[in-house]
């Protein structure tokens, strides 16, 4: 099992922040085409579209590609002897190629991400919730006549089977829709007129049955987890705007003359301040630019675009964010195994700057127990895998050597105290080795005569201990 660590969820992020960015980038600078060429309920959904695939389908599929592109894809890795015979499982990460997957410095970023969603998410929420309890107990689902005979109307005029509550409250002065899975209208009081109630309440449960109260919170949930996007931001206001415009062109399809003027009086007289739910869906705009909008698109609403045209752009749509999100997510993939290589390189060539063993010369015997006879030809491997009793010595192979020529040794014991030493003896009886450093040896040395050469490894000291690894003649 593969647990991510802190910079793995913090690296997701590249792969979903470009999809995102892109996507949006791609809608800000084509929206007046899509303005002009169709209506604004087909550019709703398709904006509704984005929103979920942005907040779910995106974070998952770059995570399983990130996932499998790591950890389950095997690809031969280049080795001078054994090419194309040992497999190296994908790219590999920063967590599981280094110790720095929980660094601090991952740390206190998850950190200050966390603080972001609750300053802009998690603390407007409770002010929000605490402002609908209070309104819930000030208002009163026990409507008077008129406003219970219009919802019965308009709910069977619009084919509404599905429940809501409605509260009647004398604390607000426009009606908006609220909710996760229980949708709640709140509507002011004291609307006298018939006409102004019916379109107030008709936009209102357009929302319902458009689901927009629940857009609304996945919209309020994206930018609170993505608060440091400033496209997230942008995002959700043309969202909103959108959104209400595709409202008022549902509501407008079958009105007369009279009743559009009225029902632009009505937007008029909704004021141009900052609404009182972020994320409640509501008879107003956010700003003075918005409600121009809104107008404008009243006057020059679109002929209603069918749903194979709608099905079509979706289908389209999504094959372009599976695209886009699978190259993300394996383009940042393999930049991080591009800068872990770099990185990794050049600290191993630090770490064997900084840590060459040092060569020695002697004439002394050995308590040979074991010549394994291994006669080894030029460019060779041999592994070693023996148990040395105290200082007990054993030659792993025999070779035959050019002047120059280079012998490897990559060899450790089974603990880091363990003393032992490796090298090679010639023809003369000279010995020249190495003693392990922290358990291993890592060394090459380099013949400086031809002829006949054993190598060997002793333990130094009344340990008995258990040493691996290979030799390899260069």
């Amino acid at each position: 099992m593969v647990l991510w660590k802190f910079s793995d969820f913090l690296l997701l992020f590249v792969p979903v922040l470009l999809v995102q960015n892109f996507f949006f980038a791609v809608l800000f600078a084509g929206r007046t085409w899509i303005e002009k060429k169709f209506a604004m309920s087909v550019t709703d959904r398709i904006l509704k579209t984005v929103l979920l695939y942005m907040l779910t389908v995106s974070p998952v599929l770059a995570g399983m590609i990130m996932y499998r592109m790591t950890y389950l894809s095997a690809r031969p890795a280049p080795g001078p002897y054994l090419t194309g015979m040992i497999l190296r499982i994908g790219n590999e990460s920063l967590s599981s190629r280094t110790a720095y997957g929980n660094n601090w410095v991952f740390a206190l970023a998850l950190g200050l991400w966390l603080a972001g969603m609750l300053w802009r998410g998690l603390l407007p929420w409770l002010r929000e919730r605490r402002l609908l309890k209070k309104l819930e107990r000030n208002g009163s689902e026990e409507l008077g006549p008129a406003l219970a005979e219009t919802v019965q109307k308009l709910t069977k005029d619009m084919g509404i089977s599905r429940r809501f509550q409605i509260f009647e409250s004398s604390l607000i002065l426009q009606p908006f829709i609220t909710g996760f899975f229980r949708q709640k209208i709140f509507f002011p009081a004291g609307v006298s007129e018939d006409e102004k109630r019916e379109l107030m309440l008709r936009h209102e449960l357009y929302h319902f049955r458009e689901r927009d109260g629940l857009y609304r919170r996945f919209l309020f949930f994206l930018r609170s987890l993505y608060w440091f996007n400033p496209l997230a931001g942008s995002f959700a206001f043309y969202f909103t705007e959108v959104n209400e415009m595709a409202c008022d062109e549902r509501v407008l399809r079958d009105c007369s003359v009279r009743e559009k003027v009225l029902y632009a009086e009505l937007l008029a007289a909704a004021g141009t301040g900052e609404d009182l739910f972020r994320h409640a869906a509501a008879l107003t705009g956010h700003t003075k630019s918005s409600l121009e909008r809104r107008m404008e698109n009243m006057l020059k609403m679109r002929k209603y675009t069918g749903k194979k045209t709608f099905i079509f752009l979706t289908a389209a749509l999504l094959t372009a964010c599976t695209t886009v999100t699978y190259a993300a997510a394996a383009g940042t993939s393999c930049l991080q195994d591009a800068a872990l290589d770099a990185f990794i390189q050049d600290e191993e060539e630090t770490m064997k700057t900084e840590n060459i063993l040092e060569e020695q010369t002697d004439y002394e015997e050995m308590l040979i127990v074991r010549d394994n006879e291994n006669f080894l030809g030029a460019r060779s491997v041999t592994a070693v895998d023996e148990v040395l009793n105290g200082r007990e010595a054993v030659i792993v192979g025999t070779v035959s050597m050019e002047a120059g020529g280079k012998a490897a040794f990559v060899i450790w014991g089974d603990n880091d105290s363990d003393r032992f030493r490796a090298g090679y003896r010639d023809s003369t009886g000279k010995r020249t080795y190495v003693t392990a450093l922290n358990g291993e040896i890592d060394h090459t040395f380099t013949v400086s005569k031809s002829g006949t050469y054993q190598f060997f490894v002793e333990g130094i000291s009344e340990k008995t201990i258990h040493i691996t690894g290979g030799i390899t003649i260069k």
